[in-house]
């Protein structure tokens, strides 16, 4: 797991005249943490400036189907929390679903998303009005509204923030053991891991020397290359 290699070269920074003693907590529920909304935040930036979802953005590209529910409503995907929470950070694109032919074939189409000002300008439009192979869909709060009425079924593309990282472990005799069970790793690829270590690394008010910089880019090569 990352973080069991993040707390691990942490510690050997240590072994290399760093005296300050960093915990489990610091090291990971702190800085690590940081650092990750911190990297992903950036990389959010670059996705808005040029419309392109980078390699360190991959694992947190989502793709779900949403059906009307009961209350004839498309609800965001949500957390388990309460009250409930959106799991996307930003919407990137929507479909209609449509089921057409003969046999019938679910078809995908990709609609629009509008602004508030857009909204109603759009939906009074008579050049281009909403339809199954050209839907208008806005957020609102926890519910995606959707033009026109008749659509069941949507397709909602979206990126997601990485979660919490969680360190378990045991501490016998003085001595920190790592435990997979109950831990908890952002699903971050190997290309952001060096980013993510010398990020910590920063939050955590380490400077490094020129030598340990050079151990340190071992450390994630060999790190990366174990992954």
């Amino acid at each position: 797991m990352l973080i069991d290699k993040i707390y691990d070269f942490i510690r050997f920074l240590k072994n290399q005249g760093q005296s300050q003693y960093f915990s489990p907590e610091e090291v990971i529920g702190l800085a690590f943490n940081r650092a990750s909304l911190d990297l992903f935040l950036d990389e959010h930036k670059e996705f808005e400036s040029n419309g392109r979802i980078g390699d360190n953005l991959r694992n947190f590209k989502v793709e779900t189907d949403i059906t009307k529910n009961v209350d004839d409503k498309f609800l965001l995907p949500t957390g388990e929390e309460t009250p409930p929470i959106p799991l996307y950070f930003n919407k990137t694109n929507i479909g209609s679903l449509v089921t057409e032919g003969e046999p019938p074939v679910e078809s995908e189409y990709r609609g629009r998303f509008f602004t508030d000002g857009e909204w109603i300008d759009a939906n009074t439009s008579s050049l281009l009005p909403p339809e199954d192979k050209n839907m208008q869909a806005r957020i609102a709060k926890l519910e995606i509204k959707v033009k026109p009425d008749t659509l069941n079924k949507i397709r909602l593309y979206y990126l997601t923030k990485p979660i919490e990282a969680v360190y378990a472990y045991d501490t016998v005799l003085g001595k920190i053991t790592f435990k997979e069970d109950g831990s908890v790793d952002p699903d971050w690829p190997i290309t952001a891991h060096g980013p993510l270590i010398m990020r910590t690394i920063k939050y955590l008010g380490i400077t490094l020397s020129d030598q340990v910089l050079i151990y340190a880019e071992d450390f994630i090569k060999q790190s990366a290359s174990k992954s």
